[in-house]
């Protein structure tokens, strides 16, 4: 939908292209962004927002009554927001080394981080709907447990090369300053387009008003705790 800066598409049939603003994207291409964020629109009911530094790959089929979405984020956050509610023969996936986010009807935030031994730290904050969370373990398998988030909720997940869990609580309350311009901003065109969110229009740019008086938070800090404490409990 929109770029304001540079952005690359691996494409298997022809490699490296430039993104471009109306850009149509085809199943398996593998989107790069750097440093600004890219919007994405797919079928007009959904949208994908990639954050800077970002980086995923898209497979997606079917048409609008039957369509099949799975974003396959490598690295960074994308925001998702879904209009409208999906039909029993539609999905929407989102899916990260070490977990995987299902949803018919919401408005949700996926983010992942590496720490300096490569253990993955997947942060998935909801807005609006329910997600449904399944743990992915390094052998492939994915958890039987399903873990569902409800407005206003998040929850953090750890993977590395053994192991794959929750830290902390199966959902607890989301820390609404830890979130950047670009996730505040996607908030604000939800709302505008008619979303219900856990948070209202005057609450978000009251966080927008707080980032402009102040340096914006550093991304993903509770994740980076959590590393320090599970370091730290393994030590003993």
């Amino acid at each position: 939908m929109s770029i304001k800066g540079t952005a690359t598409v691996e494409r298997a049939s022809v490699g490296s292209l430039d993104a471009y603003e109306d850009m149509k994207l085809e199943s398996g291409d593998r989107l790069s962004v750097i440093p600004v964020p890219v919007n994405l629109s797919m079928d007009d009911n959904k949208y994908a927002m990639l954050e800077p530094g970002s980086s995923l790959t898209l497979e997606a089929d079917g048409t609008r009554e039957n369509s099949r979405t799975i974003i396959h984020l490598e690295a960074g956050a994308v925001m998702n927001y879904l209009s409208e509610k999906l039909n029993e023969k539609s999905s929407y996936e989102v899916t990260v080394p070490n977990s995987t986010m299902a949803v018919r009807g919401t408005v949700f935030r996926v983010a992942i981080v590496y720490d300096e031994d490569g253990d993955s730290y997947t942060t998935v904050q909801v807005f609006d709907g329910i997600v449904g969370c399944r743990l992915v373990f390094p052998d492939g398998t994915i958890s039987e447990e399903e873990v569902q988030l409800a407005p206003g909720k998040e929850v953090l997940i750890h993977g590395d090369t053994e192991i794959s869990e929750y830290v902390g609580d199966k959902g607890h309350d989301i820390d609404y300053t830890t979130l950047n311009r670009e996730a505040l901003e996607f908030l604000l065109f939800c709302i505008d387009d008619g979303s219900d969110l856990c948070l209202t229009r005057e609450e978000v740019e009251e966080l927008l008003r707080r980032l402009d008086q102040t340096e914006e938070p550093e991304e993903y800090c509770r994740s980076e705790k959590a590393s320090e404490d599970r370091k730290r409990t393994s030590s003993h």
